[in-house]
């Protein structure tokens, strides 16, 4: 029977990306008809949005802890976009970054990379900030409820995608979603819808990549059982020397294709435990 590839659809993704860019525009043309320096006010009221939309999802019915709640939401809004300048100053950091291509760039490239450093940590540190503040009023699948909010509900939607058209093992599930809430950590701090639509596009494009090496893998397994171990071996060696993330979260399963290789060109059995390989129709 013919192997039914793994793959995340462009056009669901594209779909489902889709109200991050009318979000984008949206965005551009508030910001068109304000003034130029956003008052106390405006910031506030666009805190308090922010923060009215994940209560409603919430639905708490103890008056306290929502009240909690919203004023942990409102403050890490404010300080957000207060921050606003700075994705400005790191977005010129990093096309700085990308112009210093020559060694004699090198000292200034390390430069500008601490710089960025730095204000990724700033981000880092007030994400932690407001996840340790909704832990003590919040219980954990309620602190994941407003995660997927405050990114537009991004990752059960991608992963219902890939899962839709994919039937993936346990073990490819983990990886995908975890790719998925890794982008989602990075989203919940981004400045502008558009910024997360940059990031959720990027864990897709690395979802794409992993369910690719997971069929290059599955081909050669079927390689090893087929005794075509020299072309085996140069697809094993391929997926071995790929993306150093991609590696590392095939690693169990790069071992053991590499054991089977090595028992089949020593005529040995294969070992008992084996890749998983993808599902097939």
């Amino acid at each position: 029977m013919p192997r039914r590839t793994l793959s995340v659809s462009s056009i669901a993704v594209a779909v489902l990306l889709s109200p991050l860019v009318c979000l984008a525009q949206q965005e551009r043309e508030e910001a068109a008809s304000k003034p130029a320096a956003s008052t106390q006010q405006t910031i506030t009221a666009t805190a308090e949005r922010r923060a009215r939309g994940i209560l409603k999802e919430l639905a708490l019915t103890d008056q306290a802890k929502a009240e909690k709640v919203h004023d942990i939401i409102v403050g890490f809004y404010v300080k957000r976009i207060a921050w606003g300048p700075k994705d400005e100053e790191m977005k010129q950091l990093a096309r700085r970054l990308r112009s210093s291509a020559t060694e004699k760039d090198q000292a200034q490239a390390e430069e500008i990379d601490k710089q960025i450093a730095a204000l990724r940590e700033e981000l880092a540190a007030m994400r932690a900030g407001l996840l340790a503040r909704l832990g003590e009023v919040l219980t954990p699948e309620q602190v994941e409820t407003v995660k997927d909010v405050m990114t537009y509900k991004k990752v059960p939607l991608l992963l219902k995608a890939c899962t839709r058209r994919n039937t993936l093992t346990d073990r490819q599930r983990a990886v995908v979603l975890k790719l998925l809430t890794d982008a989602r950590e990075e989203a919940m701090v981004a400045g502008s819808s558009e910024d997360k639509h940059g990031i959720f596009n990027r864990a897709v494009g690395k979802v794409n990549l992993y369910l690719d090496a997971q069929n290059k893998l599955a081909e050669v397994m079927g390689a090893i059982h087929a005794d075509k171990l020299q072309q085996a071996e140069a697809g094993l060696t391929k997926l071995e020397n790929g993306r150093e993330w991609l590696k590392e979260a095939m690693s169990e399963e790069l071992t053991g294709a590499r054991k089977a290789l090595w028992a089949a060109k020593a005529g040995l059995p294969p070992p008992q435990s084996q890749p998983t390989q993808p599902a097939v129709d």
